[in-house]
């Protein structure tokens, strides 16, 4: 410290680089999560020395309180907390913008400590016996917490449940459940301890059984009830299904999803102990609480296939009325549930023979039957679906004649839309001449689904 510089030591040989300048009498040092900045504190000229890691390049230098001590990070690496023993606060320090606040706590604070999962900073004031609390979200100080005389390390839990402070000048250091702020009675401890480091919290490991694919619509099952972590339980599961569909989170080790469109996917599962330890490291500055991996995520492919087609086929109609027909004519529904799995589209056409008696000797107007509005359309029960995006226009009149003429589109689905399994129900309207002779017609209706709007 005396030399006001900073020593760099590659860890790869050992050997001590060119040391670089910094402030008078550097104390405190932390390096951001991400491993590109050092912050060194400089408590003899008041100031904390950003330093750009792979070139050893000095920052400008932020101005803080009187003779800082010592200095963490959040998780997230956007502010860093510094101690300033001789005003009694701590500067708190917006990464981005080198911005600085003060907010006031004990009388001589000097250890600081971060909670793994951010949300509390804990300020150990060596002079008055104390640590004072800080609400990371807006820096509000809460009641000091009396500990033991001189104490000056604090560490968290890798869960962030406690806190353990160490009382250098008592011989004890003295734990504190975060929630309450409540200090349990202080344990002896050899010597005068001054630093206190907690193991880190080790990566629990993901397995997701392999996974059977389907069609369109189907609920398929995934399972990660092989996931461990010898220490901790699992508490969450965050499942990503691979089409582009909001991630969700279960406490339970199994979940469904229903795809919407065919293909193939790679879906997976990410897990999280009651430690709070996942695949991502935390780290404030000196420690990393939660040393998260890779093994907390595990992913499997999965292939959906869909045999485009009629749900089920269509159902026969028919009409009833009594003469005369009202002018509004004669209505009936034809419910046609159909499933796709391509994102090309699709339609549906039609074509009929002529409402005729028995042996043809009468019949009904070829236009006799029409659908005067767009159909409903509704994703089956229990299915995922995108529905379709119809652009036929109506009234659609059912071509007829003796001989069934070709046929003509009465729904389609654009491309990108009608995938999964819906059901579309027109509504049939049969226009009846008040002139038309009492009795039995029928008529044969063709219809196809053919792939493409």
């Amino acid at each position: 410290s005396g030399s006001g510089s900073v020593s760099p030591i590659p860890v790869s040989s050992g050997v001590v680089g060119t040391a670089i300048a910094v402030g008078s009498t550097p104390y405190g040092l932390a390096f951001s999560p991400n491993g590109a900045t050092a912050y060194v504190v400089n408590s003899g000229s008041g100031s904390v020395s950003p330093i750009t890691v792979a070139t050893g390049l000095v920052g400008t230098a932020i101005t803080v309180g009187s003779s800082p001590r010592n200095v963490t990070v959040t998780p997230d690496g956007a502010t860093l907390y510094v101690s300033n023993f001789g005003s009694n606060s701590v500067s708190v320090i917006t990464t981005s913008t080198s911005a600085v606040a003060a907010v006031s706590v004990g009388t001589g604070p000097s250890g600081i400590g971060l909670s793994p999962d951010g949300t509390m900073a804990y300020v150990t004031n060596f002079t008055d016996g104390t640590v004072s609390p800080i609400t990371v979200a807006g820096n509000a100080v809460g009641t000091a917490i009396a500990v033991g005389s001189g104490p000056s390390g604090v560490a968290f839990t890798p869960d962030s449940t406690t806190a353990y402070v160490t009382n250098s000048t008592a011989n004890t250091y003295t734990p504190i459940t975060v929630t309450t702020g409540v200090a349990a009675s202080a344990v002896a401890a050899a010597g005068a301890p001054s630093a206190m480091a907690i193991v880190p919290a080790q990566s629990p490991t993901a397995v997701l059984a392999s996974v059977t694919g389907g069609a369109v619509g189907d609920l398929i099952s995934f399972d990660a009830t092989g996931s461990s972590n010898p220490v901790a339980a699992i508490v969450s599961y965050a499942w990503n299904f691979g089409d582009g569909t909001a991630a969700t989170s279960t406490s339970v080790a199994t979940t469904t999803h229903a795809y919407s469109v065919d293909g193939s996917y790679t879906a997976f599962v990410i897990v999280t102990d009651a430690n709070g330890t996942n695949n991502t490291v935390v780290f404030t500055g000196q420690t990393a609480s939660r040393n998260g991996s890779a093994l907390a995520k595990a992913s499997r492919s999965v292939v959906i296939a869909t045999a485009f087609g009629w749900v089920t086929p269509p159902a026969a109609f028919s009409f009833s009325g009594t003469m005369p027909v009202a002018a509004a004519g004669l209505n009936t529904t034809l419910p046609l549930d159909v499933i796709n799995g391509s994102a090309s589209g699709w339609s549906i056409s039609a074509t009929s023979t002529l409402w005729s008696t028995a042996g043809g000797a009468r019949s009904l107007p070829a236009s006799s039957t029409s659908i005067t509005a767009a159909p409903a359309v509704t994703c089956d029960a229990s299915s995922a679906c995108a529905l379709a995006s119809n652009a036929i226009t109506y009234p659609y009149v059912l071509p007829a004649g003796a001989t069934a003429p070709t046929a003509t589109k009465l729904f389609n689905a654009a491309a990108n839309s009608g995938t999964g399994k819906q059901t579309l129900v027109p509504t049939l309207s049969l226009a009846v001449p008040s002139n038309s002779y009492v009795g039995s017609y029928s008529t044969t209706v063709t219809l196809s689904l053919a792939s493409g709007p």
